[in-house]
């Protein structure tokens, strides 16, 4: 159990280096509106995470039953992670506007759940990691849930620092060293899907 729980930290903290609009939303609600609102946007931020999780596995433990297709759902998974990887080394950034946020604490929770849910990449990395831990755990749901435990508790702790250090993280962040972040996190994607692969074809007969 100790180590999926381990194993969701890492999981947990890869996804915390992605920089895109939901990571700027953060930042800019944190700035103009105050650690509190930060707060708000990363439950929203959470609470969106939690849905995308639960259709994800869904889909994943469906397949899972039907032995046929085991294989196939780890193939994905691992295809799935190498390639979100390998977008993240060659895209450039794209942007680094903040968002217009209202000044209603419902609106914080709201933006962060909308824009969460709506950013494309955030779906697929669920949708491999939800892929790559079915697999690995044979959908055994105590340790799905401490895997996501540890994811969860991960990316709302590294959030919240976000959120306390935003001035500071946003003097940093020119655009090279955001293509630096980026580059950074598909390298260990990549490294972690090529991983994958390699176990899968080591339990094959």
């Amino acid at each position: 159990m100790l180590e999926a729980l381990l194993h969701g930290v890492g999981f947990g903290f890869t996804l915390s280096l992605m920089v895109g609009p939901v990571f700027f939303g953060l930042l800019q609600t944190s700035i103009n509106y105050g650690f509190k609102a930060g707060f708000l946007y990363a439950l929203g931020v959470t609470a969106s995470d939690f849905v995308l999780i639960l259709l994800s596995l869904t889909i994943a433990s469906t397949l899972y039953l039907y032995p046929t297709v085991a294989y196939s759902i780890k193939l994905l998974g691992s295809i799935a992670m190498c390639g979100i990887g390998l977008y993240y080394i060659f895209s450039k950034s794209n942007s680094s506007a903040p968002l217009t946020i209202e000044k209603s604490k419902k609106s914080f929770i709201i933006k962060g759940f909308g824009l969460n849910l709506l950013t494309p990449t955030v779906l697929f990395f669920w949708l491999g990691t939800c892929s790559f831990v079915t697999a690995s755990y044979v959908a055994s749901p105590i340790l799905i849930g401490n895997f996501f435990l540890g994811c969860f508790a991960t990316v709302f702790a590294i959030d919240m620092l976000k959120s306390f250090l935003a001035l500071r993280i946003k003097a940093m962040l020119n655009v090279k060293a955001i293509q630096q972040l980026q580059r950074l996190l598909g390298i260990i994607l990549v490294v972690a899907g090529f991983f994958s692969l390699w176990k899968i074809f080591l339990s094959q007969p």
